[in-house]
């Protein structure tokens, strides 16, 4: 009977000690609340420290894209200045030019319309003695010959105007070989249906005193008349017959009437200065 209640008690000790066993490790199993609040917080940390890091990259991220385009901005509105820049100092580069051009433009009109400058001077001069050049039939002493035909007429004033038009003055006879060379030519350019050609000469003939003189008044250094010239009372204005046939008696100077209107006149022009 003792023994029994014994193991009955012992039971009940055993039971006692398996649930205070049970109990026990249950309470292993468990934390205190302090315990409970401290690894809450720890957890609470440690689970918002991958946030953290998350935000920390995204704003680092944009503040370094924030900089890349204030620094792409910068250099980009840098880079704008810069091209205004050039294009102003192209764009005066050019107005300079212009002016130049425009200044320089206005000084070479003005000289050319100066007619007392040199180079408008020097241009004409030129200008003039190649035209004479092309235009003469042969030279003589340093000086331009050339025959001019009319299609009609003309009396010494006309002559004359036709040789100031052309840069020179009516010619004069200096020597044989001046006259048999101007005889030549005005043989060669003589008319279709002529067998004689005359022209006029700048020559004068002193009706007084019957001396041939040149243009400028100095007595003429040759002189050579057509049959029966000059006439009696002579005449005042001089000028050359040219027969067909050279050997002619028919070829020589005559005097005649200024109004008289002869097929042409011989001109001449000194290579070396202005007509006179």
């Amino acid at each position: 009977m003792h023994s029994a209640k014994y193991n009955v008690y012992e039971n009940a000790r055993e039971g006692e000690d398996y649930q205070g066993q049970v109990t026990l490790s249950d309470c292993d199993q468990r934390s205190s609340p302090a315990q409970n609040m401290t690894t809450e917080r720890r957890k609470g940390i440690f689970g918002k420290i991958p946030m953290v890091m998350f935000c920390l990259l995204i704003l680092t991220t944009v503040m370094g894209l924030m900089a890349i385009f204030v620094l792409h901005f910068h250099s980009q509105d840098a880079w704008y200045r810069e091209s205004a820049k050039m294009e102003r100092q192209y764009n005066a580069t050019i107005q300079q030019l212009k002016d130049a051009n425009d200044q320089a433009f206005l000084e070479v009109r003005s000289l050319i319309s100066n007619k007392s400058s040199g180079i408008t001077s020097f241009i004409e001069e030129n200008y003039i003695r190649k035209e004479l050049l092309e235009m003469c039939d042969f030279f003589y002493a340093g000086k331009c010959f050339f025959l001019v035909m009319t299609v009609s007429r003309v009396t010494k004033s006309q002559a004359g105007a036709e040789c100031t038009q052309r840069g020179s003055h009516l010619a004069n006879i200096y020597s044989r070989a001046h006259f048999l060379r101007a005889q030549s030519l005005i043989r060669s350019k003589m008319l279709l249906g002529h067998n004689y050609n005359h022209v006029w000469t700048g020559m004068t003939l002193d009706i007084q005193a019957r001396k041939l003189k040149l243009s400028n008044g100095e007595l003429a250094p040759f002189q050579s008349w057509f049959v029966a010239r000059p006439y009696t009372p002579a005449r005042i204005a001089v000028g050359l017959h040219t027969n067909a046939v050279a050997a002619s008696d028919q070829n020589g100077m005559f005097d005649e009437h200024l109004t008289y209107q002869l097929l042409g006149v011989l001109c001449e022009n000194n290579l070396h200065g202005a007509s006179t």
